[in-house]
């Protein structure tokens, strides 16, 4: 989607590479993904008093892929790319679901395809859609990187 050689986007990778499913549990704790990894096709996280951030700006996925968040008086917080097709369902009780789409999720069907369905009790759940012209795109990816910026101004 974007041009600019510095910015990373998800790849794609054959079914025959991905596992079938994997998950992370925090429980009075921090799990953060971000960076390369490989997100298989089946994705499940729940945060009981703690907190999961998942960064999907340069995960490398299948085709179709399906996030399952479960949250009880904890945050989870999922970051995606504008280049991928991005599909929520979700509620909350006595707590928060948002999904933020800074720009709308490609629409193009060869992209790979995430559909996240989550859930909330006392607790919050955030998806975000990164505009890759914001200054914020640039700012994660360049933490992401542990890039300086050489302009002292």
């Amino acid at each position: 989607m974007s041009s600019d050689p510095a910015i990373v986007m998800p790849a794609v990778v054959p079914a025959s590479q991905l596992p079938e499913r994997q998950g992370v549990f925090a429980f009075l704790s921090n799990i953060e993904r971000n960076g390369h990894w490989l997100l298989p096709r089946s994705f499940r996280t729940l945060s009981i008093f703690g907190s999961v951030t998942l960064d999907l700006t340069q995960v490398r996925l299948g085709a179709h892929t399906d996030i399952e968040l479960r949250c009880f008086m904890g945050n989870v917080e999922v970051i995606v790319p504008p280049d991928v097709r991005l599909e929520c369902d979700g509620g909350a009780t006595i707590g928060n679901f948002e999904v933020n789409r800074r720009v709308p999720s490609t629409t193009s069907p060869d992209a790979p395809s995430v559909h996240i369905k989550a859930g909330v009790l006392l607790g919050n759940i955030e998806i975000t859609v990164l505009d890759p012209n914001s200054k914020t795109f640039f700012q994660k990816i360049k933490a992401r990187w542990k890039l300086r910026d050489t302009n002292p101004d």
